[in-house]
């Protein structure tokens, strides 16, 4: 059984995962990571803790979509 690649980054209190296969580059899945990361932040206008992230959890969840989606 070939592992697989688990990267995280922590922006104020929340933190983010991204599990990926085992074939997948690593390089661009923390490139992915970093752009969600950064453009959650964009979203919540720098105010990037758990409650801003609920009150606004139809914006986060639709970066999620648009990375998971490839755009």
């Amino acid at each position: 059984m070939d592992a697989g690649l688990v990267l995280f980054k922590s922006l104020g209190d929340l933190t983010f995962y991204l599990v990926a296969g085992p074939a997948e580059n690593e390089v661009l899945m923390s490139t992915v990571l970093s752009g969600l990361v950064e453009g959650v932040a964009l979203l919540l206008r720098g105010a990037v803790d758990k409650k801003s992230a609920l009150e606004n959890l139809d914006l986060v969840l639709l970066a999620v979509d648009e990375v998971v989606d490839r755009g």
